[in-house]
């Protein structure tokens, strides 16, 4: 039995470069035994408050209508009966119009 093991998902780029205004949605994936209960997001190392985060509590996190102060470092991290997994992060990266 392990904690969670925690990686953005093979099929999404771990870091996203997304223009100003747009909608920028990162994809982690949870492996553990037991299974993955509940996981968290952050920013910058900062929880994300639960009113302004889609996503959160979900393996999907999105971001709608990014300005250059939402660039920066997203993690994300998985929880079961053992414990909290190692975050996994990534980038956000915001073009400017």
């Amino acid at each position: 039995m392990d904690r969670p093991v925690i990686q953005f998902s093979a099929d999404h780029p771990q870091n996203l470069t997304v223009e100003d205004g747009a909608t920028a949605t990162f994809y982690c994936k949870t492996i553990g035994n037991p299974t993955t209960q509940s996981h968290k997001w952050k920013f910058n190392g900062v929880d994300i408050p639960g009113e302004s985060c889609t996503g959160c509590a979900s393996t999907t996190f999105t971001k709608a209508a990014v300005i250059q102060a939402d660039a920066g470092w997203y993690s994300c991290t998985g929880t079961n009966t053992l414990g909290e997994g190692p975050p996994a992060r990534a980038q956000l990266l915001i073009k400017r119009k």
